[in-house]
C-alpha cells in the first residue's frame, strides 16, 4: 500500500489532470490511514485475547488443584469411617456378649434368691417341728402317744442343733453371694451404660463425616459441571455445531477386534435431536421420562422400590446402568462383564487416580467391573446423562 501512496503518475495533458492526481493521492491516505487503523484494533484484540486464555489456564490449574485436594479430602474421610465402622462393629460384639453375661447373672441370682427362699422356709419348719418335739418331752408326754416322742435324746438334739446352724450359716454366705453377684450386676449395667454412651457418640460422628462426604461431593460435582466461561467476541464468531458426521467417527487406540466390533455396534447418542425440558427435580421417574424420548437406545428401563429410596435400571448394549435416588443425591452404577486379571486390576487403579469421585472396582462374583459415582438433583437430565455417558466411555478405551 506504501508503493501504491509513493507511486508517481506522469502528469497527462489536460485541464483537469492535477485535480485527478489530487484526488487520487487523498484515496490512498485515506486507505492508508484505514489500514493502519485496522492494524492497531487487531493487535488490541490479540492481546486482550491471550490475557483472556492466560486468565482461563490459571482458574483451570486452579480447578485441577481443588478436586485433587477435595478427591485427597474423600479418602481420608473413607479410612475414617471404616476405622469407626469396625469400631462399631467391635463393641456391637463386645455389647452382646456383656448383655448375655448381665442377663444369665440376673438369672442365675434369682434362682439362687428362690433356692435360699425354699431353704429358708424348710429350715424354719424343721426348728418348729424340734422345738414342739422337745416341748412335748419337758412336759413329760410318753413316746406311746402317735406322732410324738416322749424324749429326744440329748445326742440327737445337738445334731439337730448343729444341722440348724448350718443352715443359718450357709444361708449368710448365700445372702453375701447374692450381694456381690448383685454388686457385680450394678458395674456391668455401668460399663453398659458407658459403651452404649460411645456408641451414640460414634454414631454421631460417623453421621457427621456422612454429612461431610456428601458435601464434598456435592463440591466436587458442581466443579466438574461448571465450564468456563466464554468471552463475549469469540461468542459471537464461533459457529455452533449441532450434530457430529458419521463419517468422521474415530476409534480408540488399542483395540482388540472383538472391542472395535462393538465399539462400531454401539448405538449413537447424537441420532436423536433432544426435547426440551423444563427444570424440575431429577427423580427416578423424570430421568425415566427424558431416556424414553431422547435415548432410545436404552432398553429394559424400569423402576424399583427399596428401602433407600427408588431406583432406575437400563441396558444399552454390553453396558448395563443403575440409578439408586437417595434424598439429597443420586448414586449410579456402570458395570459390563469383563475377564479378571492383574492387567484389568492396574488399569482399575489407573482409571481410579484419574477420574477422582468415581471408583472402579471389579466384582469376582459376577465377573463384572463397576464404575460408581453420585450426581446432585439440581442437575437437568441431559447433564446427568452427559457425566454419566463420560464414565461409560471408558468401558469402551
Amino acid at each position: 500500500m506504501e508503493e501504491e501512496k509513493t507511486r508517481e503518475f506522469p502528469e497527462p495533458e489536460g485541464s483537469g489532470t492535477k485535480q485527478y492526481l489530487e484526488e487520487m493521492q487523498r484515496i490512498f491516505a485515506v486507505r492508508e490511514a484505514t489500514h493502519q487503523k485496522r492494524k492497531q484494533e487487531y493487535e488490541q484484540k490479540s492481546r486482550d485475547l491471550q490475557k483472556i486464555q492466560t486468565e482461563l489456564g490459571r482458574q483451570y490449574q486452579s480447578l485441577e488443584g481443588q478436586k485433587q485436594e477435595l478427591a485427597e479430602q474423600e479418602a481420608a474421610h473413607r479410612k475414617e469411617q471404616e476405622a469407626l465402622q469396625r469400631e462399631k462393629q467391635d463393641f456391637e460384639q463386645t455389647k452382646k456378649l456383656y448383655e448375655g453375661q448381665q442377663q444369665e447373672l440376673l438369672m442365675k441370682s434369682r434362682l439362687e434368691l428362690e433356692q435360699l427362699r425354699n431353704e429358708r422356709m424348710e429350715a424354719e419348719d424343721l426348728k418348729r417341728e424340734y422345738e414342739y418335739k422337745i416341748g412335748q418331752q419337758e412336759c413329760g408326754i410318753p413316746p406311746s402317744l402317735p406322732d410324738l416322742s416322749a424324749y429326744v435324746p440329748k445326742p440327737e438334739y445337738e445334731a439337730v442343733k448343729q444341722e440348724r446352724d448350718a443352715l443359718f450359716q450357709e444361708k449368710t454366705r448365700s445372702q453375701q453371694t447374692r450381694y456381690a453377684e448383685q454388686e457385680e450386676l450394678a458395674q456391668l449395667r455401668e460399663e453398659n451404660q458407658h459403651l452404649t454412651t460411645q456408641l451414640e457418640q460414634k454414631e454421631l460422628l460417623l453421621k457427621q463425616l456422612g454429612e461431610e462426604r456428601t458435601s464434598l461431593l456435592k463440591k466436587l460435582l458442581e466443579s466438574k459441571q461448571e465450564p468456563p466461561q466464554e468471552p463475549e467476541k469469540e461468542r459471537d464468531v464461533l459457529p455452533q455445531v449441532e450434530t457430529e458426521p458419521d463419517s468422521a467417527e474415530v476409534i480408540p487406540e488399542e483395540m482388540d477386534a472383538a472391542e472395535e466390533n462393538e465399539w462400531r455396534q454401539r448405538p449413537l447418542r447424537v441420532s436423536v435431536k433432544e426435547q426440551e425440558i423444563t427444570r424440575e427435580e431429577l427423580t427416578a421417574t423424570v430421568l425415566q421420562k427424558y431416556l424414553q424420548n431422547n435415548q432410545p437406545e436404552f432398553e429394559q428401563l424400569e423402576i424399583r422400590h427399596s428401602e433407600e429410596g427408588e431406583q432406575l435400571h437400563g441396558e444399552v448394549g454390553k453396558l448395563s446402568y443403575a440409578f439408586l435416588f437417595f434424598e439429597d443425591l443420586i448414586q449410579f452404577d456402570i458395570s459390563a462383564k469383563r475377564k479378571g486379571g492383574r492387567e484389568l486390576e492396574e488399569k482399575l487403579e489407573r482409571l481410579g487416580k484419574k477420574v477422582p469421585g468415581v471408583q472402579f472396582q471389579y466384582s469376582k462374583g459376577d465377573g463384572r467391573v463397576y464404575a460408581s459415582g453420585f450426581l446432585t438433583k439440581e442437575l437437568t437430565p441431559k447433564q446427568a446423562m452427559k457425566q454419566v455417558f463420560e464414565i461409560a466411555d471408558y468401558f469402551r478405551g
